[in-house]
């Protein structure tokens, strides 16, 4: 069965709204997921939030903002994180004192010296009890006690221009004895009846003959109206599942008779105090008798078809309560992103379960213990270091508390593929100084192999590197203009020659002063070599301004990521003006505008192409319509603010986007009504088609289109012009690219999605598509690859992941921990990884063991001009080809590499 992929979620991550630049609200405006949402009636996972309930209101005029132009743009300026949903089980029934990890790591300070670009920092940290008054901790992050029950903690930070500011959070410690039941659900053979296979009562996961495919705490038995728990759900392969739910009946005061009536969309039965109802198809009922404060245990099975909706609902009356211990749960694994792995181990494998607590928590591979790396505080998933051990078959189980779960099947064997290890470091010098500079935003790598990085100091940083990716030589751009700030970066893969696209924007316009028409400042310039080689001083100069005349937000949207088609003409993300479609003071009072909030088709390689937008209006940017640049058109609408873009190899566009957060505005239900309530939601991942519409509201485009008036959240239903996301990321997820290279083959075709940190932590994600590109394999729940990221990704053909972190000032770099094979040529990529079919094109190709390398072929043709770099790479001139994927294929000493048959593609001009 293959596995069921999964996001393990950032433990202890809070709430943020961070208001430094680009894509803020969610880019740099950071929550975790409310990940801890009761596992009872409903479907829900709790990962993405829902619409609030209010009434939909006419507008309203608000009061005019006053933002402090100290803050980049925002109210305020020291900005206290204390995280969210802290929520801790008692598991030794303490019942006070109880130890509880908090964190602020993703505080801040919005202030940046507007000349300098020079970033605020925390210079202290305060955690106080509300209900004390006592300081607990003075650090950015530690462990403080707290009794059972809810209890309220405040952290105030202070900047280091002495601002200022609190805000507080609950840590729920709760008892592990829990009203209601736990289930666990079990993949049901074909055909078969409850009662007639291995699935009777008291089955348990470690029982002969069952294997368990979910399991889920249950606050009451009655799921007919939401379907059954989120983590009582099987596998997408597991077509049919049966449910075993375990509670303790204990009689009150009076005891008596206790009456059970059970309904559900199959077959049903109930046992109590050693008596059991006939299984039923789609009813059962029992009546027990206890005696006053007597117990008994309560068992139900029932059998849910892969077309059921799980509607099952169990009533009991009488003088008696159904409770369950946590702490006496068998843990169950249902599946793991892996079965067998090389005796050194080292990869990171996460396992699917339930029940799998922070309970004296423990991952066994054959007996030798695991490192955990990662766990959610639900149960559900585990990230553990597949640890070093012999050959030979090792199942995995896991205990907690002493608890044994069932076993997964894993094999140890020198014929496993190369484990999918990386390690982190930084961008440094030949040297080994690390690099850093003011506030890097996005990345691209030239077809020079050189690393070129935008900056929100409207600079482009050049930097020369070696086969290791240490920097030789740096030098930079000259500088766009006065406040503009560079979000987005590529390369034009038509052009020989290094010709870098660059967008840029005046974010925070209001703030800075400049005339209402400022809203459409937004624009997209080229780069082009001075000339004067890339050794220090400016290295770039201003080429031409492909397209002018583009809508930026009055705070921290902008015009973002850019890329080129295979037909040469490029894609350009622009963010929306708005929250949720309704203006707001802590965005200017900005309106939509024609192109705003949308991804744009820049048709450059039109003759007399026109990129200037103009408008018939500059007053009423709501009211505005393009008149000029019409080469520049909308491609995909409501994208409020897509920041990551990448072309797969399948011909296919996709795109991250990041979610609403509350307090930056409301919401529009129509191109008339809005709702005030329930913005905040989470980040997700589109497939970018033509003429689609992804939900974030543009009531200027409403006019003509009235479904773009209308805000559809990440959890809305299938509904006629709006295209839901393919998956949803914990916002804020930004960056993206796909896995096109030789190393690790099971990652090849996945998309690699990237979470914002404000600090040395974060996440890197693994989105596994399916074959045929229009969907997402698992859904939600993707694999971690990584507990660090930045704000934009870059692939190196390498094999090595470059991350910018803005706010760190610095590249993380992901080196692959890879063993090439020995004596003979291997390939790992190229660049650029694409070009036009005429061929003429310098290429790199990276590897290991290319030294004297005698020939190098691409689609079967001769690649000429070859030049011998070393063992890591050699460089050579492309033939033509035909339009698609080509092997690129190098000789060394008689032995040729082997090719994955789509190292280079050409274009189809």
């Amino acid at each position: 069965m293959p596995p069921r992929k999964f996001t393990i979620p950032a433990v202890l991550v809070g709430v943020v709204t961070v208001g430094l630049v680009i894509g803020l609200g969610t880019f740099f405006g950071i929550r975790a997921n409310d990940d801890d949402a009761p596992e009872s009636q409903g479907g829900g996972d709790g990962s993405t939030s829902v619409v609030g309930g209010s009434v939909p209101t006419p507008e309203e005029p608000t009061p005019a903002p006053t933002l402090d132009p100290s803050n980049n743009g925002s109210d305020h300026r020291a900005h206290a994180v204390p995280g969210t949903g802290y929520v801790v089980w008692d598991w030794d029934d303490a019942k006070t004192n109880l130890p509880v990890f908090v964190s602020g790591l993703d505080s801040h300070t919005h202030y940046s010296d507007p000349v300098t670009g020079e970033i605020g920092k925390l210079t202290s940290f305060t955690w106080t009890d509300m209900a004390s008054g006592e300081v607990l901790l003075q650090e950015k992050e530690g462990t403080v006690k707290f009794p059972v029950g809810k209890n309220v903690l405040k952290l105030t930070v202070v900047d280091s221009t002495g601002d200022a500011h609190s805000d507080t959070t609950e840590v729920d410690v709760r008892p592990t004895l829990q009203s209601g039941a736990y289930c666990h659900s079990y993949e049901m053979e074909g055909g078969k009846k409850l009662g007639a296979w291995p699935l009777k009562w008291g089955v348990s996961p470690v029982s002969n003959g069952v294997k368990p495919v979910g399991g889920a705490r249950a606050n009451g038995l009655d799921w007919a109206a939401n379907g059954m728990p989120e983590g009582l759900n099987p596998p997408d392969d597991v077509p049919a599942s049966a449910v075993h739910c375990v509670s303790t009946l204990t009689a009150g005061t009076k005891g008596g008779p206790v009456t059970f009536a059970a309904t559900a969309d199959g077959p049903v039965g109930i046992k109590a105090n050693g008596q059991e109802s006939p299984i039923g198809d789609a009813a059962a009922d029992l009546t027990v008798t206890l005696a006053p404060g007597a117990v008994a245990t309560v068992e139900v099975l029932y059998a849910k078809a892969a077309d059921a909706a799980g509607a099952l609902a169990v009533k009991a009356t009488g003088d008696a309560t159904l409770t369950y211990d946590l702490a006496k749960v068998t843990p169950a694994l249902i599946n793991a992103t892996g079965t067998q792995a090389q005796p050194e181990g080292g990869e990171l494998l996460t396992l699917n379960g339930a029940g799998l607590f922070d309970h004296d928590l423990q991952v066994f591979f054959g007996g030798v213990v695991a490192p955990i790396t990662d766990k959610d505080k639900n149960g559900r998933l585990i990230q553990v270091k597949v640890p070093p051990r012999l050959a030979g078959n090792a199942p995995i189980h896991a205990t907690v508390g002493g608890i044994k779960s069932n076993e997964l099947p894993f094999k140890y064997t020198s014929s496993a593929p190369a484990p999918v290890v990386f390690k982190g470091d930084e961008l440094k010098k030949g040297g080994g100084g690390k690099i850093t500079f003011k506030q890097p935003t996005s990345i691209a790598i030239g077809p020079d192999g050189r690393l070129y990085v935008g900056r929100r100091v409207g600079v482009v940083s050049v930097f020369t590197v070696n086969d290791d990716l240490a920097v030789t030589a740096t030098c930079e751009s000259q500088n766009l203009g006065n406040s503009r700030e560079i979000l987005g970066l590529a390369f034009n893969p038509a052009l020989k020659s290094p010709v870098l696209y660059v967008s840029s924007s005046i974010l925070d316009w209001k703030k800075k002063k400049l005339p209402a028409t400022a809203w459409a400042n937004g624009e997209v310039v080229t780069l082009v070599p001075t000339g004067g080689g890339y050794n220090g001083g400016k290295c770039l100069k201003k080429g031409k301004t492909i397209v002018s005349g583009l809508p930026v937000s009055a705070h921290d949207h902008g015009i973002n990521g850019l890329l080129f088609l295979n037909d040469g003409n490029l894609l350009i993300s622009v963010g929306g003006q708005t929250n949720a479609g309704i203006p707001a003071q802590k965005l200017g009072f900005v309106k939509a505008s024609p192109l705003s909030g949308a991804i744009l088709h820049a048709a450059i390689t039109k003759p007399n192409f026109n990129g200037a937008v103009k408008y018939d209006q500059m007053g009423d940017e709501g009211a505005a319509r393009q008149t000029g640049g019409k080469d520049v058109r909308v491609y995909a609408a409501g994208t409020r603010n897509s920041f990551g873009m990448t072309l797969h190899t399948n011909g296919h566009v996709y795109a991250t986007d990041n979610g609403p957060s509350d307090g930056y505005g409301g919401r529009s239900l129509s191109c008339t009504k809005q709702q005030d309530a329930g913005q905040k939601d989470v980040d997700k991942l589109l497939h970018i088609k033509d003429g689609k519409f992804y939900g974030h509201p543009n009531r200027n485009r409403g006019r003509d289109s009235p479904i773009q008036c209308k805000h559809f959240p990440t959890n809305s239903g299938p509904a006629p012009g709006y295209t839901p996301p393919m998956t949803v990321f914990p916002t804020s997820t930004d960056g993206l690219v796909e896995w096109t290279l030789n190393l690790f083959p099971s990652l090849r075709g996945s998309l690699l999605a990237s979470k914002f940190a404000p600090s040395n932590n974060g996440e890197l994600f693994r989105v596994q598509l399916t074959s045929n590109g229009e969907g997402v394999i698992g859904g939600k729940k993707h694999e971690s690859l990584f507990p660090q990221s930045g704000v934009s990704i870059a692939l190196h053909p390498s094999g090595v992941v470059i991350m910018p972190r803005v706010i760190l000032g610095d590249v993380l770099i992901m080196r692959p921990q890879f063993k090439p094979p020995p004596n003979t040529p291997f390939v790992s990529g190229v660049q650029p990884p694409r070009g036009l079919k005429a061929g003429g094109f310098p290429l790199i190709v990276y590897g290991w063991g290319l030294k004297g390398a005698t020939a190098v072929s691409v689609g079967g043709k001769p690649c000429t001009a070859l030049r011998d770099n070393g063992d890591r790479s050699v460089t050579c001139t492309t033939p033509g080809g035909a339009t698609g994927a080509a092997a690129v294929v190098v000789t060394v000493g008689g032995k040729t590499s082997a090719s994955s048959g789509a190292e280079y593609r050409y274009m189809s001009i």
